[in-house]
């Protein structure tokens, strides 16, 4: 199984891999879907520029979530 996750992670753009390697669990992925967008998001080698402008975007959008 997860090999399929990884195959499904790699179709996911940066900001979905990161919002469910960070925010996975409670989003109620399972835990081998957390991983492989860990493992995705780290083979991407995205820069910390980048990673910050990801966390950037979607930091209003769960604090929005978390609200509704």
């Amino acid at each position: 199984h997860k090999d399929s996750f990884l195959s499904q992670m790699q179709e996911r753009s940066h900001e979905e891999l990161y919002e469910i390697a960070h925010f996975g669990s409670e989003d109620d992925f399972v835990p081998e879907a957390v991983q492989a967008a860990k493992e995705e998001l780290a083979a991407r080698s995205l820069g910390t520029d980048q990673v910050a402008q990801i966390a950037e975007t979607l930091e209003p959008r769960r604090r929005q979530r978390s609200i509704s």
